[in-house]
């Protein structure tokens, strides 16, 4: 998987997930120092996450390992020049050893950091996190369901990202289901249309609101949040007028 191109992307990601004591560290050392593994990448990265999932100190250790140089910078955008001074096309493998983080905001904000690689980079990741073992049948269901599309997929990791509970991913499967039967009628997506569904009641209100205005026109952001709390669906600070 790591040295083979199997991957769409420049830089994947191949995760070994079990419980604590399970050999996944001497899993991932093995393949490290494998010969081919080691030709096979110009770069070999290292790095120990533990339960510590802090962007830009993760940035600093992999400049750090790459570089053989301290790294002490905090500022995101100095760590991304430094990163990609450092990777700057190169095939890299990235060990990230005993990942727990669960949050996909800074895993795709550490990721998007990464992808100055050349082709057929990898990111080999060990984790504990049994939760996300039991959901990738669930979650493949619902890839399938989504039909390749990315704003179909989009959609539902927006909706999902805060789900850890395998009867929650079930609901969803299920509510796809049932939206499919509707999709001949309202011609619209039942993976976008479960989107609205999940939303608040008010801001249900809000957005079908914008069914007012006629199709491709532009609207303007201010425009739109005074006619919401015009109709009284969104508050006024008290004393100041919006934007202000």
């Amino acid at each position: 998987m790591l040295i083979r191109d199997s991957f769409d992307e420049k830089v994947a990601v191949v995760s070994t997930v079990g419980m604590g004591g399970l050999g996944k560290t001497t899993l991932a050392q093995l393949v490290y120092r494998d010969e081919e593994v080691q030709k096979h990448f110009q770069l070999h990265l290292w790095v120990c996450v533990s339960d510590d999932f802090d962007v830009p100190k993760l940035a600093g250790k992999i400049i750090r390992t790459a570089s053989g140089k301290k790294c002490d910078d905090t500022d995101i955008e100095v760590l991304q020049q430094r990163l990609r001074k450092e990777l700057e096309q190169k095939r890299y493998l990235l060990v990230l050893e005993d990942v727990w983080n669960e949050d996909f905001r800074k895993w795709d904000a550490l990721r998007n950091m990464l992808l100055d690689g050349g082709e057929r980079s990898r990111i080999l990741v060990t984790t504990r996190a049994p939760k996300s073992a039991k959901l990738v049948k669930i979650g493949k269901k619902i890839v399938e369901k989504c039909q390749g599309l990315p704003l179909a997929i989009e959609v539902m990791g927006c909706i999902m990202h805060d789900m850890s509970e395998e009867g929650e991913w079930q609901a969803v499967l299920q509510n796809i289901e049932t939206w499919k039967l509707q999709h001949t009628k309202n011609e619209i997506m039942p993976e976008l249309w479960l989107s609205y569904v999940d939303l608040p009641t008010h801001l249900k209100k809000c957005f079908a609101f914008c069914a007012i205005y006629p199709k491709d026109h532009e609207i303007e952001e201010v425009e739109l949040i005074q006619l919401w709390m015009a109709h009284g669906f969104i508050a006024s600070q008290k004393g100041k007028r919006y934007g202000s």
